[in-house]
This record gives structure tokens, sequence and C-alpha cells, in this order.
């Protein structure tokens, strides 16, 4: 994923839940990241300004899916 990239969350994901948001909802990649951990490694991580204002910090890349092929915003 990309900076500036529209993505929105997976059906089959379960941080809405855990986030106590609902589905659908979408958003826009502010940064991605890998955090470097001894040991086994980590997932990348994404910070998602969602649709509805809030900020999702650190999620997990694999929650969020691109919404269109071209996926950048102008």
């Amino acid at each position: 994923m990309r900076v500036g990239e529209r993505v929105r969350l997976r059906l089959k994901s379960p941080a809405p839940r855990d986030w106590g948001i609902s589905h659908p909802i979408e958003g826009v990649v502010m940064c991605q990241y890998r955090i470097l951990a001894r040991g086994a490694p980590a997932p990348d991580r994404v910070d998602v300004r969602l649709a509805t204002g809030n900020v999702v910090w650190g999620g997990a890349e694999a929650d969020f899916e691109p919404c269109e092929p071209e996926g950048r915003l102008n």
C-alpha cells in the first residue's frame, strides 16, 4: 500500500469489531511502515484516516484492501 491510496476494511477482518466500528468503511493511507522486532517478523502497518474522520494508527496492512484499481487520490 502507498500513501494516498484509497482502502477499505476487509469484510472478513476482525479489526472493526476490535476497534468498535462497522462495515463498510473506507479511508486513505496516511503512512505505511514495518515495525522491526527481534525474532518473529511483524506484519506491515498502516495509519489510515477513515471517512468518518477517525484515524486508525498502526493497523495491520492485511486488514485493508484497495478500493479501486488506480488506488490513488488526486
